[in-house]
Order: structure tokens, then sequence, then C-alpha cells
């Protein structure tokens, strides 16, 4: 075919193994499929379930490209079986030794041919390798029920297999906890953003104990803005989490947190109670991103990565 001005594109007849594919991009050898076209087709049928013929009948067509439904259908079959070729590498670069990852689960509704069905995706992100992995697994209950897509910590254990992470980032699920003692030799870090959140809450329902505690948190990231406008590397980093400026609000927040339960916790808003607890049953963990300068302060990564 050749364009007005002259540029001259070939097309391939539909060959197995086609090795000439990879010069244009194509991802469909003998088609002018390619990963983004691909990649957009398969969020706007799945993600916003827009159905195919609609796909095919209005915007495609719209944009010149004349073609049938059963066609995306089986791009869609070809990039998963080039996908699956893919995701072992991706999986073992982010499970790679000394590992700091991030980890989240939501759920989704399902349509079966028996009607719609709850089940759980999970999200694993290594900030790092910039890789971001969804999985979903079918587990098995402790009676020995098969479950589609199970929230327990058996489909993370068996994810993670033995991998030997430095640290994993939770927002203090029962399963992540399950890591500290039983599951792997790993430092877990949970998530200070969820504190912040629900004193944000409170703060704007008119609580005024959530108004201090707040501030330090405040302070808190303030600081971890600094360091990626200056650029600093995890060594500093490190060194400026435990700073005597640092460590003055983590002890004022400390004490603010023990004087609040001690004294009101019984006055306070449900969401101000949930924030202290929170904070004081993971404690530990919220405060673990300050033994690396590699730590993220939040799950955040996580967490956008899930939601859409």
């Amino acid at each position: 075919m050749t364009y007005p001005d002259g540029h001259k594109e070939t097309y391939f007849m539909p060959q197995e193994n086609d090795k000439d594919g990879y010069l244009y991009g194509e991802i469909v050898p003998g088609t002018h499929v390619t990963s983004d076209f691909l990649t957009e087709e398969t969020s706007n049928m799945y993600d916003m379930a827009c159905p195919a013929y609609r796909e095919v009948k209005n915007r495609l067509s719209e944009m010149g490209l004349k073609t049938h439904r059963q066609n995306l259908a089986n791009y869609a079959d070809k990039g998963y079986e080039i996908l699956k070729l893919v995701l072992p590498a991706l999986k073992d670069r982010a499970l790679a030794p000394g590992s700091n990852v991030n980890v989240d689960e939501t759920w989704e509704r399902f349509q079966t041919h028996f009607g719609h069905r709850k089940t759980y995706m999970w999200c694993l992100v290594n900030r790092k390798a910039n890789i971001v992995i969804f999985f979903y697994e079918d587990t098995v209950d402790k009676y020995g029920n098969q479950k589609s897509g199970g929230r327990n910590r058996a489909v993370l254990k068996d994810f993670l297999g033995d991998a030997k992470l430095k640290s994993l980032q939770s927002d203090g699920y029962i399963c992540y906890m399950y890591l500290d003692d039983d599951l792997i030799d790993i430092e877990h870090l949970c998530c200070l953003a969820h504190v912040r959140a629900k004193l944000e809450r409170a703060e704007r329902m008119g609580c005024k104990e959530a108004s201090s505690p707040m501030g330090k948190i405040r302070k808190l990231y303030k600081r971890e803005d600094l360091y990626v406008e200056n650029g600093y590397d995890a060594e500093k980093i490190k060194e400026i989490r435990n700073d005597e400026y640092t460590r003055g609000i983590v002890d004022e927040l400390q004490n603010e947190m023990f004087d609040l339960m001690a004294n009101k916790m019984d006055k306070l808003p449900k969401l101000m109670q949930q924030a202290l607890n929170y904070l004081h049953k993971f404690w530990k963990q919220v405060f673990a991103y300050r033994n690396d300068g590699e730590y993220s302060i939040d799950n955040l990564a996580a967490e956008r990565a899930i939601r859409p």
C-alpha cells in the first residue's frame, strides 16, 4: 500500500512463526495489530465492558479499520499466548532476591452462568523494577471446598513461593501479618497513609483531637517530598529519617497516641478510634520504613495500581 506522501507499507500474509513481524511492531504475525492496539482493545472490551461488535461497528470503523468481531477475540488469544511467555520473566524480576515489594488486594464482581459472584484480585508492585503484576488464584478453604479467587494467605504464599524478598509492604490485613513469623524471612511494613486518611476524615468531621497527630504525619510526608526534590540516595534518606528532628516527631506522635487511648478513647469518633487502633497495633510495621532508604512510607504504589 502506498500513501499520498510516498510512504510504502507492506502487508504480510498470515504465516506461522513470522520472523519479520517485529520490524513493524506486530504482536499478531501477518497483521498490523501492535501491542498498543491490542492493549487498548482488550481494555475496552473487558475493563469497559464494550462488546466486540460495537467496537468493530463504531470506533474501529470510524478509524478506517474494517474487520470482524471474531478477529478481536482471535487477537486477544494470540496476545494471551505471548503474555504467558512474558509473565514468568516479569515475576522472576519482580521477586528477585533482595527486592522490596508492595502488595494489595481488592474484591471484584464477575458474571458466570449462575449469576454474579464475588472474587478477589491481588496486585504486587516492585517500584524499583517498575513492574506491576496482578494475580488471581483458586484456593481451597479449611473444609476442602474449592474457592475461586480467594483472599486467604494461600494465594499469597503460593505466588511468593520461595522468593527471598527484602521487604513487603501492605495494609495490615491478617494474611500479610502471617509473613512476619511463619512464612518467610522478610521485613514487613504497613501503611502510614491508612492512618492519615482516617485522621483527615475525622478532622473534617470536627474531631479536634485529630488535628495534632495529623499535623505530625503531614510533617513526615513533607520530609519524604524533600528527599525526592533533592534527589537523595537511599543512604542519605535513611540518615535523615532517623535524625533528631524525625525522631522527635515520631516520639511525640507515640506519646499522643498513648494519651488519647488511655484518657479519651471512649469519647472519640469511630474513625479516630480506628486510626489509633491501627497505629497502636502496627506501630513497629508502620515506622519500619525508617530502617532503609529504599522503603516507602506508605503502600500507595499498590493501592493506586489496583484501584482502577
